[in-house]
């Protein structure tokens, strides 16, 4: 295990409208107000979602990206490290079928409200990790 302390920084609530691209408006969000380190929890519902999990049967571990072109409501959470956003998500379709994953990208339908806690005083980042083939989060 490692970690680090920082202390809070901004906060910022925002609403993603209909038809807007959800992880590119929060990456417009995050340039546009020069966040780097902060953690991040959305809720809302999404016309369709491309979402990310691990093959577990190898190593290093390679992707598998699923699309699912549904209607669903969305909570997520996840952080900003060096003013990227890393979120995983579970989705929900009407009658209770589920997702969830690391979240690349999706259309909101109607909105998503999403919450952004900054973290000053602390270094932090991501590095490839040639075990698992994911970026792993490390401080200095």
């Amino acid at each position: 295990m490692e970690g680090a302390q920082g202390k809070p920084g901004r906060v910022f609530f925002l609403r993603i409208d209909d038809g807007e691209k959800l992880i590119e408006s929060l990456e417009s969000f995050i340039q546009e107000n020069s966040i780097s380190t902060a953690s991040v929890s959305l809720v809302g519902a999404v016309k369709w979602v491309r979402i990310v999990t691990p093959d577990v049967e190898k190593k290093p571990m390679p992707d598998r990206e699923s699309a699912i072109e549904k209607h669903m409501e969305v909570a997520g959470h996840g952080n900003i490290i060096e003013s990227k956003p890393h979120i995983h998500a579970a989705f929900g379709e009407n009658g209770g079928n589920g997702y969830c994953g690391h979240l690349v990208e999706a259309e909101v339908f109607v909105f998503v409200e999403a919450a952004i806690q900054e973290i000053d005083d602390i270094s932090a980042r991501r590095v490839h990790d040639p075990n698992t083939g994911f970026k792993k989060l490390t401080f200095s």
